[in-house]
C-alpha cells in the first residue's frame, strides 16, 4: 500500500484513499489472496525501478531521501519475513536465501 502510495506521489498522481487507520493495511490478507499481494508488490517495485530510471536528475535529487527511506523500510520488513519463516522452519533455501 505505502510503496504504491509513494510511487503515485512520485509520478504526480493522486494516491488511493486512506482512512487514516494503518491497521487496515495489514488485515485484508488471506492465504488465498497472498499470491495476488506478492504479485502486486513485485509490480510496484518494477514500477519504481522504471520511474527512477526514467526520471531526470533534479527529480531524483529531490526524492533521494524518500527513496532511500522507502527502500530501507522494505529491506527491514523483508528481513523480518525471512527470519520468521526460517524460525518457523518453512523457508526453502533451495528457492532463496540460505
Amino acid at each position: 500500500f505505502w510503496s504504491r502510495n509513494q510511487l503515485d506521489h512520485f509520478n504526480g498522481n493522486n494516491p488511493a484513499a486512506f482512512s487514516g487507520n494503518n491497521n487496515e493495511t495489514f488485515t485484508a490478507f488471506t492465504e488465498a489472496s497472498w499470491t495476488s499481494t506478492v504479485q502486486q508488490l513485485n509490480q510496484v517495485m518494477a514500477d519504481w525501478e522504471k520511474a527512477i530510471e526514467t526520471c531526470d536528475e533534479a527529480k531524483l535529487k529531490k526524492w533521494a531521501s524518500g527513496i532511500d527511506h522507502l527502500n530501507t523500510h522494505i529491506a527491514y520488513h523483508t528481513g523480518q519475513i525471512l527470519i520468521i519463516r526460517k524460525l518457523a522452519k518453512n523457508w526453502d533455501p533451495s528457492k532463496g536465501v540460505k
